[in-house]
């Protein structure tokens, strides 16, 4: 019995000792911790571990993704917001009509989102036809049923069913969308017809579509917003004077200089003396595309250029030789069309020579 007590004091006396141990070695662990604090706390301001810059390093750039609430309204544009918005809340259909590059599709989307409704997107092309608009057959549907129960007996039933897809157009005159049909003079004139009946009766013909009913009214929310470029672009129709008539055509063109650099530095996040360097980059190599009477590059490009260069580090000066590849290859389309035969690396040579004196 004496023995067993002895034995349970000397177990007492073990745990207590590494109960001791384990207490001292979380002191000392604290005191360590409250050390390796102080140092981060007296570390001067702004200075990053060597660590933590590898970490940084080896993160991908985040992505800048463009939407429409990153647009600059400029005087005219707001201006043209607000008059087409009346417009429209009238009943009048609206027509932005300019040159590629203006921002004639931005206008449509953002004076489109005024009316918080759903919108609809059509994009004008020759091979739009009724189908697209109205909707038709898209396929069938079968049903088979085979009765085998009865050994002598068999019966079998067949079910075909049309199936149908509804087009853009009736979609949006249906539900009381707000259509924006974007550069809709690249459409067949034969197939813009159909906006004839909509925009001035108000009634959607559905001519070829096997329904009951041959016509639907139009929703009274429904509204269009109509997009073109200037006739004498590639691959545009000339459209017919009775649907011009219907609807209000508002000219839209490039924001004067003031303007572009406000874009330009609002976008790109770029300096007074950048947003003018491009500028004065672009009004020269619109100055050449008229030399060679070929196509004049668009204020886009201008946006397009910056952007790049602000996301790469790029130093925006004509002389640096970074920054005129990259005008070069935003650019390349029209000063391709201002070679006229000449040798393109010998070209191009000799266009950053005269860039460099802008």
């Amino acid at each position: 019995m004496a023995a067993t007590n002895e034995s349970k004091q000397q177990t007492q006396k073990k745990s207590s000792n590494t109960s001791g141990r384990s207490q001292a070695s979380q002191q000392k662990g604290s005191s360590q911790n409250s050390k390796g604090q102080s140092k981060k706390i007296n570390a001067p301001a702004g200075t990053k571990s060597k660590q933590t810059t590898s970490e940084e390093q080896k993160q991908p750039k985040q992505q800048k993704i463009r939407t429409i609430d990153q647009i600059v309204e400029t005087e005219e544009m707001q201006s043209i917001l607000e008059r087409s918005e009346k417009y429209l809340t009238s009943g009048y259909p609206v027509h932005f009509t300019g040159a590629a590059g203006v921002g004639k599709t931005t206008l449509s989307f953002q004076l489109a989102r005024r009316f918080n409704q759903p919108v609809t997107l059509l994009n004008g092309n020759e091979s739009l036809s009724n189908t697209d608009l109205l909707g038709g057959r898209i396929g069938y549907t079968s049903d088979k049923l085979i009765d085998n129960y009865v050994r002598k007996v068999y019966k079998r039933e067949d079910h075909i069913t049309e199936r149908w897809s509804t087009g853009r157009l009736l979609e949006a005159v249906k539900n009381g969308h707000t259509l924006i049909y974007d550069e809709f003079t690249r459409s067949l004139p034969s197939t813009n017809n159909l906006f004839l009946s909509v925009l001035e009766e108000g009634i959607l013909p559905l001519y070829g579509t096997q329904r009951n009913e041959s016509f639907i009214t139009v929703h009274p929310n429904f509204k269009a917003i109509f997009t073109s470029n200037p006739e004498e672009y590639a691959g545009v129709h000339k459209s017919q004077d009775a649907l011009l008539d219907r609807m209000i055509t508002i000219p839209v063109e490039d924001p004067d200089k003031e303007a572009q650099m406000s874009i330009l530095k609002e976008r790109a996040s770029i300096s007074e003396k950048e947003a003018e360097t491009i500028i004065k980059a672009l009004d020269w190599a619109k100055s050449t595309s008229r030399e060679n009477d070929t196509h004049v590059p668009s204020f886009r490009l201008a946006v397009m250029t910056a952007m790049l260069s602000s996301e790469h580090d790029v130093k925006i000066d004509v002389k640096n030789d970074d920054f005129q590849q990259l005008f070069f290859d935003v650019m390349g389309h029209y000063f391709l069309g201002n070679i006229q035969g000449e040798d393109v690396s010998e070209a191009q040579k000799r266009m950053k020579e005269e860039l460099k004196k802008v």
